[in-house]
């Protein structure tokens, strides 16, 4: 049965926004129930058209998942209905104020993220001058493998919690201890203290801070919405870079401690700025309950397997390239370059594959950035030993590594739903919680047992390059479960 609408004294119904007083008037209760008890807490104008005929409640955009059920109106449990922004383009505004919530979502990431990229600086600052002598490089990368890996393994609570209180509240909190994170970490003189500060507090503070970034822009594009996502996680590089060098002239002025301590300020006053500017474009309300249904589908494990593996590599380079260039005989502020032409290129990459993938799709961009990363570890870095050729790999593999950050929040909208994009992506960070954790203590102890042979990185690189490339399997899974062909556009 079709609602009977008063079109003649109804309120306007403006695409992409909530109208209560249109739905109050939905003379068809019955329905009225189904879609509050459907579980959908976020309720856009995309489910209530602008079309006011009866055509205005049909079924033609959902879709099924294999494996799944086919989709009815009594379905509380299809995870394919998640998406209630709708399918069709002209439910998106694609530009206009979006852009605006583009960059704050970009400076976000920079101010966010962007200092754990940026990590390495500080590590070989601890290892051969703070700390020299008393801690390992396998000890030192634990506080910068903690902090990803707490903004990972929190991921899902954050996402969780920012359909619960909203996305001003909760990462405006996160703001705050990652702030409060590098402030202690000034005062910080033992490791164990900058594990729980720099490492784990700033970790979690990322964890609620950074999931709006990462999927505000999908409720705001369509068409474009692998630029905007794709130009939003360029931040994370952008941020590396800037990072990278400015820890590295803080430093070298002012020292470490007052280095953390800048970096506290800018955290918060850009982040705040940021977060006051952001708007979403759903009405916060009760948290839906995670459907566990999504477990059932083999394309989630297939993300999820990429994704950790992935992760347990790729921050691998970044930490221990300056380490390596030190030990080739160049300075300090050599290895620093390295991280910022890394970080730069990653930026560069990430927003060309991004404007890219609306062409190609995000699941072939998801493949190839890796591949060619893996391709630059094992043919590159393994025979790099002047500042060329570490140059060069600091390019290729920048280029390449940042698609797995920038492109597998895409796939995962694609799909499952933007409407629980949080959610899923926050379950994806989870997943690769335990990898951001040990990948980097784990090259450091192999470092450290082939210390005394002529060529001491080569188990780190061959393992990080060999990881990366088997990560590749089962993202080559789910884009086979997508299309068979291998030019179509995925």
């Amino acid at each position: 049965m079709q609602p009977n609408i008063d079109t003649q004294h109804s309120t306007p119904i403006i695409p992409g926004t909530y109208n209560p007083d249109f739905e109050s008037r939905l003379s068809d209760h019955s329905l009225k129930r189904n879609i509050n008890d459907s579980g959908d807490t976020f309720h856009l104008a995309a489910d209530l058209k602008d079309d006011t005929s009866s055509n205005a409640y049909k079924n033609e955009n959902k879709t099924t998942c294999p494996g799944t059920p086919t989709s009815t109106d009594d379905d509380k449990g299809d995870f394919c209905k998640l998406d209630s922004l709708g399918s069709s383009p002209n439910e998106y505004p694609d530009g206009g104020y979006g852009w605006v919530v583009v960059i704050c979502c970009f400076l976000l990431e920079a101010f966010t993220e962007g200092p754990m990229a940026a990590f390495g600086v500080y590590q070989e600052h601890y290892v051969n001058d703070k700390f020299k002598g008393e801690v390992s490089n396998s000890t030192i990368s634990f506080i910068g493998t903690l902090a990803p890996a707490t903004m990972s393994i929190c991921g899902l609570f954050g996402g969780k919690l920012c359909e619960r209180f909203g996305f001003k509240l909760v990462p405006f909190v996160g703001v705050i201890i990652i702030s409060l994170g590098y402030l202690l970490a000034s005062f910080s003189n033992q490791t164990w203290q900058l594990f729980i500060t720099q490492g784990f507090m700033t970790g979690m503070g990322t964890s609620l801070a950074f999931l709006p970034a990462v999927s505000t822009p999908s409720q705001w594009f369509y068409k474009r919405r692998g630029l905007a996502t794709g130009f939003v996680v360029t931040g994370v590089g952008a941020g590396g870079m800037l990072w990278s060098l400015l820890t590295r002239l803080m430093i070298s002025k002012v020292g470490s401690a007052w280095s953390l301590r800048i970096t506290a300020m800018l955290e918060f006053g850009v982040g705040t700025v940021c977060l006051l500017l952001i708007k979403t474009r759903f009405v916060e309300g009760k948290p839906r309950a995670l459907n566990w249904n999504v477990f059932k589908d083999i394309r989630l494990w297939g993300i999820l397997g990429f994704f950790a593996l992935a992760s347990l590599a790729s921050l691998i380079p970044l930490f221990y390239l300056p380490s390596y260039a030190t030990s080739k005989g160049y300075n300090v502020d050599t290895g620093a370059l390295l991280v910022t032409v890394g970080n730069l290129s990653s930026t560069l990459g990430r927003l060309i594959t991004s404007i890219v993938s609306d062409y190609i799709g995000s699941g072939n961009i998801a493949l190839i950035g890796p591949f060619l990363s893996s391709l630059s570890i094992l043919c590159i870095w393994t025979v790099s030993n002047n500042i060329y050729t570490m140059l060069a790999f600091a390019v290729c593999y920048g280029f390449g590594y940042g698609t797995i950050y920038t492109q597998t929040p895409v796939v995962i909208a694609r799909l499952f739903g933007v409407d629980s994009m949080a959610v899923i992506t926050g379950a994806a960070y989870t997943a690769a919680g335990p990898s951001f954790l040990s990948g980097g203590p784990l090259a450091g102890l192999l470092l450290e047992k082939f210390s005394g042979t002529p060529s001491p990185y080569l188990p780190v690189q061959l393992f990080s390059g060999i990881v990366l490339l088997v990560s590749l399997l089962p993202m080559i899974l789910v884009r086979l479960s997508i299309s068979r062909k291998f030019l179509s556009r995925v």
